[in-house]
């Protein structure tokens, strides 16, 4: 039997148990739309989030984060955003990113914190800021070692130039 054939020619039909609306299309959608105008206010509260459910869903994301994987599909959400509104190019996965125990700069140990950044939380590096966020040029660095840039001490510096030589 040529399926694709009897397809063309208009004889041909899905066997009947693959049907999506049954033999009666018409009446199908009648009695969706009765159902639906009579149970309006069901699906209206069926919507609405019980009391107390945001708080929960805000705890539970917030646990979620303080896992490397939590933390580096929260923070590509963020890149990604950050790439969309500055115009630069922005192809990194999750794949692409190694999660270091320690700083590759400052070889600090690298770990996540509830709440605000500490020297050690970890921070999404460009190496080379023109390229974007691609494959090779981001890496996982120290908080510290990212902020550096504006402020820190002639050594850390110093070991900022021995990473960036090494990486170029």
């Amino acid at each position: 039997m040529n399926l694709q054939a009897d397809m063309f020619s208009g004889e041909w039909s899905p066997p009947i148990g693959r049907r999506r609306y049954g033999k009666d299309i018409e009446r199908r959608k009648k009695r969706m739309r009765e159902w639906w105008a009579k149970n309006k206010a069901v699906q209206r509260e069926r919507r609405k989030h019980r009391p107390g459910d945001k708080e929960k869903r805000v705890v539970a994301a917030k646990r979620r984060r303080l896992t490397n994987r939590g933390w580096l599909l929260s923070i590509l959400t963020k890149v990604r955003q950050r790439a969309r509104r500055k115009g630069i190019e922005c192809t990194v996965t999750a794949k692409d990113l190694v999660f270091p125990e320690f700083c590759p700069v400052l070889g600090i140990p690298i770990f996540l914190t509830a709440g605000r950044f500490t020297d050690n939380s970890p921070s999404i590096d460009r190496i080379d800021p023109l390229r974007g966020y691609v494959p090779g040029n981001v890496s996982i660095i120290s908080f510290r070692a990212n902020s550096i840039k504006s402020y820190g001490s002639a050594e850390e510096h110093e070991r900022i130039a021995a990473y960036m030589r090494g990486r170029g």
